[in-house]
């Protein structure tokens, strides 16, 4: 499965204070921006009080803060987090994950498989209607299932998801057989992820390669529209009346409307929630995360992002990184506290793991298992044959020198601090910043030492995407990592049935790729939402990462 891009950091704030602005100073501020003159002259002052509701109000506006504008609204090709948030309210899947985690239905009221799991057989909702008026049976699920898969759509994220799917087969109007080429014990969560969504066979062949500028889905909100570098809006659906139970009521969402601006400035962005210009912040800028969460005018709400944590890759086959006690020895120079405290102020949670430690997949012999520990890191490096003379290290007369490779913004700071710290233990090290496509295109050919990634991932399957040897040079596998017993677990993992089993498998990945001192775990990432006291309802997905807003009422 391959996961969403969610390699980036947010921008550096450029004054690491409080922001206190006059009203004047704060129109300025958001007007230099981009915001027009209209919205700004209708911003209350700050401190209105929320006024408190016991029943859910129909109506409304929901104003959402978007750290960055969407790449397209069509679920089958985009991999970005930055799309999904709309996409999920346009569109539904066949099967969602509730706040534990667990697959329960949707558009699929019920599912079976055979024993080895190549064929599953889903028994659709009936009088499920896309918002195009196009009935969604059958047909139209095949109709999505086959055209992610279709190399000239060019999906990113969702043909992963699918696994080694071979075809779909429509037994009647409301029943469809998917058939794979082999087990793949991931499909049903796959399947409840985003990008999964279903899309109207009408609309596809209506728009064709603009469909991500108009989508249709059978969702609790439809799309309206767009407008470049400003706003997305999308509208009630009237029609709604299939939501799943992981919600609290069924029919139309409560809300008339949300608009996504888009203000990729961060404390832009917090300026707007402080003064009513939006309701919802997405990410609220970590040096204010104290001030949203003692206020008595707005909530903040902590969840903590699934999967693969932001953490250091050590490039396995470039020297001196390819020698394994050489890399155990930067791991214990590494004090990861300090840059949580120094790049995050101290908002976010330091990673025992590559893996959540509140899933059942993870590997407890995780906890520990690299601390801090200079005088074992020097030893390590003496032991090595990289030796301290004067105040550089160095082996048969030449010095140890590193290079890191980042992308700019928040992440950086986290180069600089490592940079500070190897200063420490005599080795040099060298921070390349570079935007992509460039830093993913020189990750791949391997000119770093190490280099940050992070990802979202709903199951362990995907690990294969950072540590799977076919992905060294064209995929992700940014620590050119190549491990044959790694390889031949994930293998396993994936035609794995019995969860007990995978479970174990997973952990031995973790137990391996970690004794080998492939990678670095920093901190399990913590997204903090600023919300007005007056937004009602807001939950997120046992992802972390996106909100549900069928539930959302505004009093």
């Amino acid at each position: 499965m391959k996961p969403t891009t969610a390699r980036d950091g947010g921008p550096v704030t450029p004054e690491a204070q409080h922001l206190h602005l006059s009203r004047r100073t704060l129109l300025r501020h958001l007007a230099a921006t981009g915001f027009s003159g209209a919205a700004l002259a209708t911003l209350p002052l700050v401190g209105r009080a929320a006024v408190s509701a016991q029943q859910p109000k129909p109506g409304g506006d929901l104003r959402w803060a978007l750290d960055m504008e969407p790449d397209t609204l069509d679920p089958h090709v985009s991999s970005s987090r930055y799309d999904y948030q709309f996409e999920k309210e346009i569109f539904d899947s066949l099967v969602v994950r509730d706040a534990k985690g667990n697959v329960v239905p949707h558009l699929a009221e019920k599912w079976e498989s055979n024993a080895t799991g190549t064929e599953w057989t889903f028994t659709l909702k009936q009088g499920v209607k896309f918002q195009d008026g196009t009935p969604f049976n059958a047909a139209a699920a095949k109709f999505s299932f086959d055209r992610i898969v279709n190399p000239a759509t060019k999906s990113e994220q969702a043909v992963f998801n699918l696994g080694p799917y071979d075809h779909t087969e429509v037994l009647d109007d409301h029943t469809i057989k998917i058939v794979l080429k082999s087990t793949f014990a991931p499909l049903l969560i796959g399947l409840a992820e985003y990008t999964m969504g279903m899309v109207s066979p009408t609309a596809v062949q209506k728009y064709g390669q603009d469909f991500g500028r108009h989508p249709v889905g059978t969702g609790p909100f439809a799309f309206k529209e767009w407008v470049a570098k400003d706003h997305i809006t999308l509208v009630k659906n009237p029609n709604y009346d299939w939501a799943p139970s992981i919600f609290t009521h069924n029919g139309p969402p409560y809300l008339d409307s949300v608009t996504g601006r888009f203000i990729s400035e961060s404390e832009t962005a917090y300026a707007a929630l402080q003064t009513g210009l939006v309701d919802v912040l997405q990410t609220v800028p970590d040096i204010h995360v104290s001030e949203v969460k003692s206020s008595n005018q707005f909530a903040l709400l902590s969840t903590t992002v699934q999967g693969f944590p932001p953490s250091l890759l050590f490039n396995c086959q470039k020297a001196p990184t390819d020698d394994p006690m050489v890399r155990q020895a930067l791991m214990h120079a590494i004090d990861r506290n300090a840059i949580i405290e120094a790049v995050y102020d101290g908002s976010q949670l330091p990673a025992q793991g590559i893996w959540g430690e509140s899933s059942p997949f993870f590997w407890p012999g995780s906890t520990g298992l690299y601390p801090l520990d200079p005088k074992k890191a020097a030893s390590l490096l003496d032991g090595a044959g990289w030796v301290k003379n004067g105040s550089q290290r160095a082996k048969n007369g030449q010095p140890m020198s590193l290079v890191y490779l980042t992308l700019p913004g928040q992440i950086q700071g986290i180069a600089e601090y490592v940079q500070a710290q190897f200063k420490e233990m005599g080795i040099k090290l060298d921070i390349l910043v570079e935007d992509n496509p460039a830093q993913q295109q020189d990750a791949q050919k391997g000119v770093q030492h190490i280099v940050w990634l992070n990802w979202l991932l709903a199951d362990p399957y995907g690990l294969d995407t950072v540590f799977g040897s076919e992905n060294i040079g064209t995929g992700w596998n940014f620590a050119h990592y190549k491990n044959p017993t790694v390889d031949e677990l994930l293998k396993e993992g994936v035609q794995t049935l019995d969860q007990a089993k995978r479970i174990q498998i997973y952990q031995q990945v973790q137990k391996q790729v970690l004794t080998d001192a492939a990678c670095f775990p920093i901190n399990y990432r913590t997204r903090n939402w600023g919300l007005a006291k007056k937004v009602h309802g807001f939950t997120v997905g046992p992802d972390g990462e996106w909100a549900h807003l069928y539930d959302v009422w505004l009093s």
